[in-house]
């Protein structure tokens, strides 16, 4: 038999399967923990374990920035909301869409700066009193008018005083603090000022002012808003980079799925004065609105807290006020010591009714920081001395009409 007779007979006995598969191997060995001995892992992946196995931080926490320092990142809930201190003594916005818990936070942040010390001022269009017990408010928009027109005045006095003097500007804001003139004001539902407040000159310069010179003089504000942008303090021209660059807190909501009402989500976004960076924060958790914030305090207007005196002291007001024979205006007038005389003066020369609103209009210089209830008083006094006619009754201070002889 030829070699290729014994090939076939040798196929054809032998199965393909069994001519072409390979010898098994002995697997359970290896898998019952052989394997580290025969094939030992790299050092370097030892590193890659550890690291899976931290505790991931809560995205409000990890998204702030590290402290320097030997000082540690706080987290715990008692720590949580120490950025909130920012807003007690800066200018701020805090805003979000209705239902964020914006006045809400407001209210806690004027219960911080009370605690701090700040003598605190609220305008509130749409409260009352009642609803800021212990805190000097205003809500009638004519008294919120008047009090941005004496804050105006208070800020600007300020800094001619600290530019006149020879201290620090630590000093000086320490002596400020001594005296018992550090004001904070919050300003509440600010959009609507400039559909309701007819002076927007008054209301161009009590922003401008505010968002660039109240802190040095521990006056800050607190602005309270529903959008961070030109509109949010009325849509006044020219300040649409100075709120971008302000401290701002942006309160965020969520949506009620049964009722589809958005309401307070528990957090929000904080951006630093200057930074285009927004952190994200956990808010402190308010059971309640707060409405009684302690004892009483002095009334800021009531009591001017201007630093410097009046370079020219008004006559006494009976002397002031003396009737004279002479029936000419040249005459009149010389008899009446300022601010009476430009009052009179100004009411002669409509030969109508003027308000006090008509007369801050004026910005008479001898009226500079003057609140509409001292401009009262003066046609009050003019009226008494026999200089015209006086309608207050039933009037807001604002609102206070004189008609002169």
């Amino acid at each position: 038999m030829s070699g290729d007779e014994v090939k076939h007979y040798i196929n054809a006995a032998v199965s393909q399967e069994r001519r072409t598969a390979m010898p098994p191997q002995s697997q359970p060995t290896i898998e019952q923990g052989q394997a580290k001995a025969i094939a030992p892992e790299p050092v370097d992946q030892k590193p890659a374990e550890q690291k899976q196995t931290e505790v991931t931080p809560s995205p409000a926490l990890s998204a702030q920035p590290r402290e320097t320092g030997s000082e540690r990142t706080p987290t715990s809930a008692s720590n949580s909301t120490k950025w909130i201190n920012n807003f007690v003594s800066q200018t701020a916005l805090i805003w979000g869409n209705q239902g964020s818990g914006k006045s809400w936070m407001a209210r806690y942040i004027a219960k911080l700066k009370k605690d701090k010390g700040y003598r605190v001022v609220v305008l509130d269009p749409d409260s009352n009193r009642a609803e800021w017990q212990g805190i000097e408010s205003y809500h009638d928009f004519d008294e919120i008018a008047d009090f941005l027109r004496w804050y105006v005045g208070e800020l600007m006095a300020r800094y001619k005083a600290f530019n006149a003097s020879n201290m620090t500007e630590d000093a000086w804001r320490a002596k400020l603090w001594a005296d018992g003139k550090a004001i904070a004001l919050i300003c509440e539902e600010v959009t609507t000022y400039v559909d309701l407040i007819e002076d927007k000159e008054l209301l161009t310069q009590f922003f401008r002012l505010g968002l660039t010179k109240s802190r040095k003089q521990e006056m800050p504000l607190t602005f309270v808003s529903h959008n961070n942008n030109q509109t949010a303090l009325g849509g006044i021209k020219g300040l649409a980079n100075l709120i971008e660059k302000m401290l701002q807190l942006e309160l965020q909501t969520d949506i009620d799925p049964e009722t589809l009402q958005p309401v307070a989500s528990g957090k929000g976004a904080v951006k630093l004065d200057g930074s285009n960076q927004w952190v994200p924060v956990t808010l402190p958790k308010l059971e309640r609105k707060i409405t009684n914030f302690g004892e009483v305090q002095p009334t800021v207007i009531q009591q001017p807290v201007t630093v410097t005196e009046p370079a020219v002291e008004p006559q006494p007001e009976e002397e002031a006020i003396a009737p004279t024979e002479t029936t000419t205006e040249l005459k009149v007038s010389d008899s009446l010591a300022e601010p009476l005389k430009s009052i009179w003066l100004f009411t002669k020369e409509q030969q109508c009714w003027v308000t006090v609103r008509d007369i801050q209009r004026k910005n008479f210089a001898v009226l500079k920081g003057k609140s509409s209830e001292q401009i009262h008083q003066y046609l009050g006094l003019l009226s008494d001395g026999g200089y015209g006619e006086i309608d207050e009754e039933g009037k807001s201070h604002s609102s206070v009409a004189f008609l002169a002889h």
